[in-house]
C-alpha cells in the first residue's frame, strides 16, 4: 500500500453496503450514499460484487450512481451496466444443472430447486411455496 493511491474498490452488497434489514427493502442509508459519492469524486472506480443476479443490482447501482462493471451471480457473470451487456458469463449447461439436481435429489428427496439465468429466476413449485420471493 504505502504511498500508492487507491484506484479501485470492489465491495460486496448484502451485509456490507446494505445491512441485512436493508437487503429486504433495498434502501441505502444517507451515510452509505455519501461515502460512495466521496469515493467517486476522488476518482476511485467502484465495482459491486455480489451473489445477486444483474437485474437485482440496477436499483442499487443507480442509487449509488455506479454504472459500470459489476461482478454478479456469485462470480459467474461480469456485466457492464453502462453498456447493458455481459462482459463474461460462465453459466452451467442445462445438462450439468440437471445432473447436479438429480444427484442432490438422490441424496435428499425433499429438496427443492431454483436456478438463475440472465433473464429470470426459475423455480420449482415447491421452492416457490417456501421462498421469500
Amino acid at each position: 500500500m504505502g504511498d500508492q493511491p487507491v484506484r479501485l474498490v470492489a465491495t460486496d452488497v448484502d451485509g456490507t453496503i446494505l445491512s441485512y434489514a436493508q437487503t429486504m427493502t433495498g434502501e441505502l442509508s444517507p451515510r452509505t450514499l455519501e461515502a460512495f459519492r466521496s469515493v467517486r469524486e476522488a476518482g476511485v472506480v467502484v465495482v459491486l460484487v455480489t451473489g445477486r443476479p444483474v437485474r437485482a443490482l440496477r436499483r442499487i447501482s443507480t442509487a449509488l450512481e455506479l454504472l459500470g462493471p459489476v461482478i454478479a451471480s456469485n462470480g459467474a457473470v461480469t456485466y457492464d451496466l453502462a453498456a447493458d451487456t455481459p462482459i463474461e458469463a460462465q453459466a452451467l449447461t442445462a445438462d450439468t444443472l440437471f445432473e447436479a439436481k438429480d444427484l442432490i435429489r438422490s441424496l435428499e428427496p425433499t429438496v427443492s430447486f431454483a436456478a438463475e439465468t440472465m433473464a429470470a429466476l426459475h423455480m420449482e413449485e415447491s421452492f416457490a411455496r417456501g421462498s421469500l420471493w
